[in-house]
């Protein structure tokens, strides 16, 4: 499916070989980021989604801040029902299946 006015983005795998960087190719998108790290003590396994967003990009807001910084962070349980996208059920990962 195609979202217009998104921008394009791209994944990194992290130093910590767990977390996946994901942020938006364009110059000013990547200035936004999600982090998506599996939390393993967790069965099935669960993610924690962290927003990295900059500082201050409203002009009214006061100076512009490019500096990084935690926008939110989620819990992201499992939850095996359709996807929206295709249709397919998919099971949910677990340690022992990993």
């Amino acid at each position: 499916r195609v979202y217009d006015n998104c921008p394009w983005v791209e994944g990194e795998l992290l130093e910590d070989g767990l977390t996946m960087r994901m942020a938006g190719t364009s110059e000013m998108a990547s200035n936004f980021s999600n982090l998506r790290t599996p939390l393993l003590d967790a069965d099935p396994i669960t993610y924690r989604v962290t927003r990295i967003e900059p500082t201050n990009i409203d002009p009214d807001a006061g100076e512009i801040d490019m500096t990084p910084v935690v926008g939110f962070e989620l819990i992201y349980e499992c939850q095996e029902e359709p996807s929206p996208f295709d249709g397919l059920v998919r099971s949910c990962p677990t340690v022992s299946n990993n």
